[in-house]
């Protein structure tokens, strides 16, 4: 099951939303992630710009009683506008049952935290997204708004590259680096990571050397202090696109390598301990190598979430 998508377009720019449109040569702004989240029965968007990145901008470009704003989700209704710090500006957000939580730019300098309050909005706390510095033109963006974990990537061989992992109230927990003694995660394919909520681990998808060839497996960390739980090998050359966590069940999408002309298959494994509950193959190379940006488990089918020109946006298998 496939469909294809598109968007409209002008001569003075493209369309975004309601007639906006952005002049050509600029970021659209729908490319960017955590601009706008969903939750808890909210919609929440920041409400601005990132024209704090430029320093003859002169100033923040947002009014500091409505920094964020939320939605109900299903009728459109304003619920509630969120200040932030003065001097700061949000950039990022994401919304869950229990907390919304942004990251802010503060005075062009410096990264932080903020909680929020979904019934009302009022700030819960905010503190530094880590115990050092980090450059305000990292790539940050949110893995779970709850339990809280945030990705960050900053550019550099020193750079800092892991996830990092809150507790309700804004204190840091355990760490997961991007490389280390479980293997590789690749920072440009997000999908590869996903958070158990109920487990308190976070699964990824790392790559490391086996026999002859690189070979993929599924490790599970834990929130808490970022050691490492359990790691359970992908077959051959196997390749991990993407996995998601749905109760106590890992399911894991999987190319099944050149033997297996690219074709797609599924593993299912068991959340707390990683043993192998169900393995399937199918029968065509539906991904054709574009990248899968999310997994969806809905009922019984998981559905795959793909960009990049001539990918199918959507795919869904039955994995029984």
């Amino acid at each position: 099951m496939s469909a294809d998508s598109g968007r409209d377009t002008g001569t003075d720019g493209e369309t975004v939303a309601d007639g906006e449109t952005v002049p050509d040569g600029e970021t659209v702004p729908a490319a960017e992630p955590d601009l706008v989240a969903t939750g808890g029965g909210l919609a929440v968007l920041r409400d601005g710009d990132d024209a704090w990145r430029d320093e003859s901008a002169g100033g923040h470009v947002l009014r500091g009683d409505r920094a964020l704003r939320a939605f109900d989700l299903r009728t459109g209704a304003p619920r509630w506008k969120a200040a932030v710090a003065r001097g700061c500006v949000p950039h990022r957000v994401a919304a869950a049952a229990r907390q919304v939580v942004a990251v802010l730019v503060c005075d062009r300098t410096e990264l932080r935290l903020a909680a929020f309050d979904p019934a009302d909005g009022k700030e819960r706390w905010t503190v530094p997204l880590d115990r050092r510095s980090v450059d305000v033109g990292a790539d940050v963006t949110f893995t779970s708004a709850h339990p809280l974990v945030v990705r960050v990537v900053e550019d550099g061989t020193s750079g800092l590259r892991a996830y990092l992992a809150f507790g309700p109230d804004g204190r840091p927990r355990g760490r997961v680096e991007f490389e280390g003694d479980a293997g590789k995660i690749d920072e440009y394919e997000p999908a590869r990571v996903a958070v158990d909520g109920d487990g308190g681990r976070l699964l990824a998808v790392t790559g490391t050397r086996c026999r002859k060839w690189d070979c993929d497996q599924v490790v599970a960390f834990d929130l808490s202090d970022g050691r490492e739980l359990w790691r359970a090998g992908l077959e051959g050359q196997d390749e991990g696109l993407a996995l998601r966590t749905v109760g106590d069940r890992v399911t894991v999408l999987v190319d099944r390598g050149p033997k297996q002309s690219g074709r797609e298959g599924l593993y299912v494994l068991d959340a707390a301990t990683g043993d192998e509950e169900d393995r399937r193959s199918y029968a065509e190379d539906v991904d054709h190598g574009k990248p899968v940006t999310d997994l969806i488990v809905h009922d019984d089918l998981v559905v795959t979430v793909q960009s990049g020109d001539g990918a199918r946006p959507f795919t869904a298998y039955r994995p029984w």
